[in-house]
């Protein structure tokens, strides 16, 4: 009967053990998914940064009243955009240099 309770209690262990494991799997997936969102974000910012910019240079955009609204809100748009993406990066090499 002791030799029973051994085996039920190392199968408990066993099935801790994997739900750890599980959890552990679940949240790096959530993590990565979260990096990589906040990756594309940073990079649509700085494209969309990119392209208000270039058609104010150029004059290819629509005429506006107040060109100074669209010209802050294009650098902070590059700025948002290139710190998210720096950030991001940093945190990855970091990580990955740790490994």
């Amino acid at each position: 009967m002791g030799l029973f309770d051994r085996n039920n209690v190392d199968d408990a262990l066993k099935e801790e053990k994997s739900q750890e494991e599980i959890e552990k799997e679940s949240n790096l997936r959530r993590e990565q998914t979260s990096r990589t969102i906040r990756l594309l974000a940073g990079a649509y910012l700085c494209y969309l940064s990119y392209t208000m910019l270039k058609g104010l240079i150029t004059g290819t955009s629509e005429p506006v009243s107040h060109p100074w609204i669209i010209w802050t809100a294009a650098v902070l748009f590059g700025l948002i955009g290139a710190g998210l993406l720096g950030w991001y990066l940093w945190r990855y090499l970091r990580e990955r240099g740790g490994k």
